[in-house]
């Protein structure tokens, strides 16, 4: 199955939370953080902005994210969602708070 993203919107495959120290002690509870880390599956066109003069086609903010980004985003950010069993999140551009340079 594929997702089409909408305006200004991304699908984030968020990276699961180590629930091991660093010596190999489980931790049966994770503190959560506020900053996320993912990795960008799909990507809408960016977020409208207006009409441009004269042509009345929509002007767009330009959007940097592209497929296989990785991401940082607040863990509150965003509706989680099941797709292809495996859990995503779709979050708006704006929400993205940074992308990581190879």
């Amino acid at each position: 199955m594929k997702l089409h993203m909408r305006d200004g919107y991304a699908l984030v495959r968020p990276e699961e939370e180590d629930k091991v120290t660093a010596g190999g002690i489980h931790l049966t509870t994770v503190e959560k953080k506020q900053t996320a880390r993912g990795t960008v599956v799909a990507v809408g066109a960016g977020k409208v902005i207006g009409i441009k003069p004269g042509s009345g086609e929509p002007a767009r903010a330009p959007c940097d994210l592209r497929e296989g980004n990785t991401v940082y985003y607040n863990s509150w950010s965003g509706d989680e969602i099941d797709f292809n069993s495996v859990p995503h999140m779709i979050i708006l551009h704006d929400e993205i708070k940074a992308i990581q340079c190879e």
